[in-house]
């Protein structure tokens, strides 16, 4: 980006935001993704990723002292309801396109080419940015006025006495995250007086139907239709539910499969480790970790240990979980792509002595073989595999290009166990073989699809495509 066009840029963003910058690098940190920096160290400072952070609680802050102030007779919930709805990734992607500001965004070439211009969670995450601009620039009382212009017109609306939840808003937020696409809509028939009219309207993905509404004008049925879309299977992530947790604090983890841990009451056990990779960032004695314990009497390990409590996020670290997750979701129709497949078999021998996690079978000859990776190694909100040398991994890449060569779908799944990654790359510092040849499998017709999720104490479910560079 030549410094005309960075000039141009900062002026527009300016003019539309109505905010005179004194230190002009903050503002163009704030629309700088870490995939340009990535491109452009050189000749590029910094990136946005702290800024979200800190624009998120900004944001957070002034919404809410808004609302406490406007409306005075609410209780807690209904003001957390008002806010959600102020601040969530739909609503803000939404101001950041009203203000025609997503052509703004400097990113890298990975990113354009995967459409992330559009996406609502990183347009999102530049509006926080932004604030995080204005707060640093000018301090919370300039970053209040700005983030009351912007938002005023909505809070009004909540005095309507129609307000209700903006169904339309949630859709769109979880078809972004699943298929990358927004959802449309359109009337197929009003009937009626004039002055009494119903109208029917149908919301579409890609000019399939997957919700109808009536009401007695267009944006209550299309709020209808939404609400009806949203009780399908694909945008309610099948959840596994964790047995019955206990916490401890984790003592020691070796032999790979072993790990101290010590329990509240302050007995040390020794639990079974599910993972045979380093677990690199996420088995550093001292921090909070939750078991399961086997109703076998005969097993001689009672506990399993299932998760971690990073500072940023729990941390899924039992390597069987991916496969579950992933293959009930598969059959409850939760990842697109793979609808056309009818039959799905688990741990199907194949090639030289190895086993495909999941072999989906059509009518046709096609059948469709998915590897799947546990991904647990997260450095700078960018989730990395492997976190050990893996040869069976590189084995695995092998066999998927084979599979390509003779006609078939091969399919490399890495899954996020943890919540703060926002993109992936093959940790290639660690082991630089297996990133060449993820590189090449890609080249020669291996997909690659990289999911994370959400997860709690409760439960875990398929979250939203990760951006990804090889």
């Amino acid at each position: 980006m030549s410094n005309s066009e960075i000039i141009g840029l900062m002026k527009q963003i300016v003019e539309t935001v109505g905010y005179h910058f004194q230190h002009k690098e903050l503002v163009l940190d704030a629309f700088t993704r870490r995939s340009y920096w990535h491109e452009n160290k050189e000749t590029c400072q910094a990136h946005n990723e702290r800024m979200e952070f800190l624009g998120d609680a900004v944001l957070g802050l002034i919404i809410g002292d808004i609302l406490y102030r406007e409306f005075p007779g609410d209780e807690e919930g209904e003001l957390q309801k008002k806010r959600a709805g102020l601040v969530n990734r739909s609503a803000l992607a939404q101001v950041m396109r009203q203000l025609g500001l997503a052509q703004c965004l400097r990113m890298g070439r990975g990113d354009e080419l995967s459409g992330c211009r559009d996406r609502d969670s990183i347009l999102a995450d530049t509006f926080e940015a932004l604030v995080a601009a204005i707060y640093l620039d000018g301090g919370l009382e300039k970053a209040r006025e700005v983030i009351e212009d912007l938002f005023q017109p909505l809070v009004d609306l909540f005095r309507g006495s129609e307000w209700t939840e903006d169904y339309k808003s949630m859709l769109q937020e979880r078809v972004q995250a699943v298929l990358g696409i927004t959802p449309t809509y359109k009337v197929v028939q009003e009937w009626g007086k004039d002055h009494k009219k119903t109208f029917e309207v149908a919301v579409l993905i890609q000019d399939r139907i997957i919700g109808q509404g009536t009401g007695k004008n267009k944006k209550e049925a299309a709020q209808k239709a939404a609400r009806i879309a949203l009780k399908q299977s694909v945008w309610n992530p099948v959840a596994l539910a964790w047995p019955k947790l206990t916490s401890g604090t984790l003592v020691k983890r070796y032999k790979r499969f072993l790990a101290d841990i010590k329990l509240r009451n302050g007995h040390i056990v020794t639990a079974h480790c599910p993972n045979s990779g380093s677990m690199k960032g996420c088995s550093e004695p001292g921090q909070t970790v939750y078991l399961s314990r086997s109703a076998n009497d005969k097993r001689k390990l009672k506990y399993t240990w299932e998760l971690i409590q990073m500072p940023d996020s729990l941390v899924g670290v039992n390597t069987n979980v991916p496969n579950r997750l992933v293959r009930e979701s598969l059959l409850h129709g939760a990842v697109p792509g793979f609808s056309k497949y009818s039959e799905l078999f688990s741990e199907v021998p194949y090639g030289n002595g190895s086993r495909i996690d999941i072999l989906l079978k059509g009518n046709d000859d096609r059948d469709c073989y998915i590897e799947i990776k546990n991904c647990t190694l997260v450095e700078n909100n960018i989730a990395y595999f492997p976190d050990a040398v893996t040869e069976r991994g590189l084995k695995h890449l092998k066999e998927l290009q084979k599979v390509v060569r003779h006609g078939h779908r091969g399919v490399i799944f890495f899954l996020v166990q943890r919540m703060d990654a926002r993109r992936f790359r093959p940790a290639k510092d660690i082991d630089p073989a297996y990133a060449r040849e993820l590189k090449k499998a890609a080249k020669n017709g291996v997909e690659v699809l990289v999911y994370d999720v959400r997860i709690d104490l409760t439960q875990i479910t398929l979250n939203q495509k990760l951006p990804f560079e090889l």
